[in-house]
């Protein structure tokens, strides 16, 4: 009896009115994500990200089958008690699973405390052999002080018996000045696996790459590794910059990188179009980690227009020193009212929008946010009806939709 219902409010809505139904909050935003095969019944997780809300709770992974269709139910992983408060974050989890429930892919999913959930990611999942080589997932460097640098490894290896790293230094052309050997302990995987390089002498090292080597003469794939040699009154350095778009009017830009010296201050965030010209009336609100440490993240909430094609991340220290920019790509706008994104708003949209603020369908974070309409032009975050007659008003020809430029 679901069906009528819903098509006879559907063609009264241009008088009708509504109440909110669920509200959808700040999702949480994958930025990177792992997935490796320990053994039959266990995968290895890392991923890193952001969210505003600093209220992530959970990471789904769900098994799939070749064609990408569900293998069961997904796994999910408790991990309120790691990411309590923070809104930039990487982390390694284990996820104990069936064998037969492991397909040869898998998508994973963070979700936060309001039930909100970011852009899925699709991976595979190597399989689990015997003798198999060891994965290096990254090796960041951290300094310590003019001969000394940490090297931070993060990887597995699935038959558990790597025996050592090896770690070379090149020079700016290409001549290999040092190699060291260092044992890789019996814990495995690593999570967060220190290497302490001795770098006295080494003044001319411009690059570096790091193996891990397991008992049976099996090598991981070279992790590269930028030498930071340490300098007072140096510029930082961002690394990582990249851009999601949740709605049509926000951006979140993420960040990441170093500073020789430790004393990075500030971080300055422009919107750019795609000219790459500075857009006016941008209120862009940033977060830096504290000053003190070589390593550094941030994260960038900016509302714009639809004109937005870029962000510009540029950070500066106390010395007034400033990173070269970064530039990061904002995806493009949706075509607000556009649930089923076949590029056209149609009645298909607005039942599609009726259907949630009736309570008939599931208030799926990224539907609310491209049906979310009113009140003009930004919406709030509630499905309603008044949304759903702003649908059908766009769908008739009568408005030309909310503006977004």
């Amino acid at each position: 009896m679901r069906k009528p219902l819903l098509g006879w409010a559907l063609l009264g809505i241009m008088a009708a009115g509504g109440s909110p139904s669920a509200r959808a909050q700040d999702p949480p935003y994958l930025a990177r994500v792992n997935l490796v095969r320990e053994d039959l019944t266990a995968l290895r997780c890392f991923f890193s990200g952001h969210d505003g809300d600093a209220d992530v709770t959970t990471v789904s992974v769900q098994p799939l089958h070749d064609d990408n269709s569900p293998l069961g139910r997904p796994f999910r992983i408790d991990v309120s008690s790691f990411l309590k408060g923070l809104r930039t974050f990487g982390v390694t989890s284990n996820v104990q699973v069936w064998p037969w429930l492991v397909g040869s892919r898998a998508q994973v999913t963070l979700l936060d405390a309001s039930g909100a959930a970011s852009d899925p990611r699709v991976l595979t999942v190597p399989a689990f052999r015997a003798g198999a080589a060891p994965v290096i997932w990254s090796a960041g460097d951290a300094l310590v002080d003019a001969n000394t640098l940490n090297v931070n490894v993060m990887g597995t290896d699935p038959d558990g018996d790597v025996a050592e790293f090896q770690v070379r230094l090149y020079s700016a052309a290409g001549a290999l000045l040092n190699e060291q050997h260092f044992d890789a302990g019996p814990s495995c995987p690593w999570s967060a696996q220190v290497v302490t390089l001795s770098m006295a002498g080494l003044a001319g090292a411009s690059s570096g790459t790091l193996t891990a080597v397991d008992a049976c003469g099996n090598s991981s794939a070279p992790a590269s590794l930028p030498m930071r040699l340490y300098g007072a009154g140096t510029a930082p350095v961002v690394t990582v910059a990249s851009a999601s778009r949740p709605r049509t009017f926000q951006v979140y830009v993420y960040f990441a990188g170093y500073d020789r010296d430790a004393d990075q201050a500030t971080a300055t965030v422009q919107i750019l179009d795609a000219a790459l010209k500075p857009l006016a009336a941008v209120d862009v609100d940033y977060t830096l980690i504290q000053t003190g440490q070589p390593d550094f993240l941030g994260y960038v909430t900016a509302n714009v227009g639809a004109q937005a094609a870029w962000a510009s991340v540029s950070v500066r220290d106390s010395g007034g020193n400033a990173s070269a920019r970064a530039l990061a790509a904002i995806p493009a706008p949706w075509i607000p009212g556009d649930g089923d994104r076949d590029d056209r708003v149609t009645v298909a949209d607005a039942l599609m929008a009726l259907r949630v603020a009736l309570g008939a369908a599931p208030a799926d974070i990224a539907l609310v946010q491209r049906l979310d309409l009113a009140p003009a032009p930004l919406g709030d975050g509630v499905l309603t009806i008044e949304d759903v007659r702003s649908i059908l008003r766009i769908a008739a020809g009568v408005d030309k939709g909310p503006l977004t430029g």
